[in-house]
């Protein structure tokens, strides 16, 4: 497989706490920083919408809760129309 170089910008506090641990668990930067990201990425994606909600959405404010309350109030609902289940991928 092909490999692709990147360059990143560290702060240094943050280049002495990544070679530390890189140290003490035998890997390389660009170990270290794959295997996080890649578990990351991982964890995400594998996350229901209620939980990726609550980790990267701020809450609204009380006025816009009230208005999309009024928005749902108002909507007419079809009874026959059950829905559809929407994945993550659908909604990004």
């Amino acid at each position: 497989m092909a490999t692709i170089r990147k360059n990143i910008t560290l702060k240094e506090e943050e280049a002495i706490i990544f070679n530390d641990y890189c140290k003490k668990t035998g890997q390389t930067l660009s170990e270290l920083l794959r295997n996080s990201a890649l578990k990351f990425i991982k964890e995400v994606e594998e996350m229901d919408l209620a939980e990726y909600i609550k980790l990267n959405c701020k809450k609204m404010d009380k006025a816009e809760g009230e208005e999309i309350a009024k928005i749902i109030k108002n909507i007419e609902t079809d009874e026959d129309d059950e829905g559809v289940e929407l994945t993550l991928d659908e909604i990004l």
